[in-house]
């Protein structure tokens, strides 16, 4: 094992299945045992205490509601708590009392928790998929994404912003077909009334609509009462300055959304690019790192609406639906190949997920892990033949 990296020594929590201590552990963590006996509760205490967030819980992808995480408690309990312990001698802590929000002391290093994110990029869209080969595997991989990130967050801002000023001038009436010609009878409507008053109000007696001269102040009295009912039945003075201005905000909104989707959208080609232009040496990066019993190669392949990590067959064709044994050991590859190119002050961390493999293939997955300068959390129902390597720490859950 290339212990480079701070790992993990100590265990303490009680979740889901009550206290419980785990000390003196290796960098490579294998723990066993039948369904429910507490395995899972176990990533879910260390993943607690490492991100401040929970996965596999009610079928989420990521839990921070207290509400959700105060049923991880086991009955009878007071605060669920999480704490880690590093061979640095660092900790990092999470404790959830009744009734307050979960209290997180993170690690002082960056935490790379590693599975979800490479089963989300293996079984994601492409812009999925090409965001985390980049994020990886890219030396400018963190300007692009967050100058892509940035385009796409102002795009849907300025969206935003063109849906509600579209609302808005639909309840002013501007964007109905009519609009047009409603403005246009408001405003001489209201003429009428702005005219016959200046005139009853100055004692004029040429009346300023149809030209007729000594009108009697009454008569004009009545039209501006009369256009002033009209006017106020087809919803008073006209809106134009309003509408106009939103209109033009509108259109200032539509054409910046535009502008950054289009940002968005150049920034997503480069990383294709980036994806299409070192394929190759992505896959044989991922390829050194994958058991030795895995058939072929690992191959990508971009389409124009997806990008493919499977295992090459003959004439380089991509096998993309593969067991989940395949599946498992073509996430270890992909682990490993981050996490030598991973800065040696970040804790990289591979947890599993339950799955059951044989234990020639169990043997030869394990083999490859404890070569990784990551800590490595392996659930299994079944244990490998013989005794451990001195490699690992073994916890048989249905033991303690």
């Amino acid at each position: 094992m290339i212990e480079v990296r701070p790992y993990i020594t100590d265990i303490q929590t009680n979740i889901k299945v009550g206290s419980l201590t785990l000390s003196d552990l290796s960098a490579n963590l294998f723990i066993t045992g039948p369904n429910g006996s507490g395995k899972t509760a176990v990533l879910n205490a260390l993943e607690l205490a490492l991100t401040g967030e929970a996965r596999d819980l009610g079928g989420r992808d990521k839990v921070r509601s207290a509400v959700m995480l105060a049923q991880l408690a086991p009955e009878g309990e007071g605060p669920i708590y999480a704490r880690v312990k590093f061979s640095s001698g660092d900790t990092a802590e999470w404790v959830l009392e009744e009734g307050k929000r979960p209290k997180w002391t993170p690690p002082p290093f960056t935490v790379r928790w590693l599975y979800p994110e490479i089963a989300n990029a293996v079984k994601g869209s492409k812009a999925v998929c090409a965001r985390f080969l980049v994020k990886y595997f890219s030396k400018d991989g963190a300007q692009l994404l967050e100058a892509e990130e940035k385009a796409r967050k102002a795009a849907s801002a300025h969206n935003a912003e063109a849906r509600a000023l579209k609302v808005a001038l639909t309840r002013l009436g501007a964007l109905a077909p009519k609009a047009a010609e409603h403005e246009a009878k408001a405003g001489i409507l209201h003429a009428i009334v702005m005219l016959t008053g200046f005139q009853v109000q100055h004692g004029l007696s040429t009346c300023g609509t149809c030209g007729s001269s000594d009108i009697p102040s009454k008569v004009l009295a009545e039209r501006q009462t009369k256009a002033q009912a009209q006017l106020e039945a087809i919803g008073g003075p006209p809106e134009t300055h309003r509408a106009q201005a939103l209109q033009t905000a509108l259109e200032e909104a539509t054409r910046s959304a535009e502008v950054h989707k289009t940002q968005a959208i150049a920034l997503l080609d480069k990383m294709y690019t980036f994806v299409e232009t070192n394929r190759e040496g992505l896959a044989q990066a991922i390829t050194k790192y994958i058991p030795a019993s895995l058939e072929g190669q690992v191959g990508i392949q971009l389409t124009k609406g997806a990008i493919f990590i499977g295992i090459q067959g003959e004439k380089g064709h991509i096998h993309t639906y593969i067991s989940g044994a395949q599946f498992m050991a073509l996430c270890v590859g992909i682990a490993g190949a981050i996490a030598v190119k991973s800065p040696q002050d970040e804790l990289v961390v591979l947890a599993t997920p339950d799955k059951a493999l044989d234990h020639e293939y169990l043997k030869y997955v394990m083999g490859v892990l404890q070569t990784l300068p990551i800590v490595t959390v392996f659930q299994s129902p079944i244990r490998p033949r013989g005794r451990p390597s001195a490699h690992w720490t073994e916890v048989d859950m249905g033991a303690t």
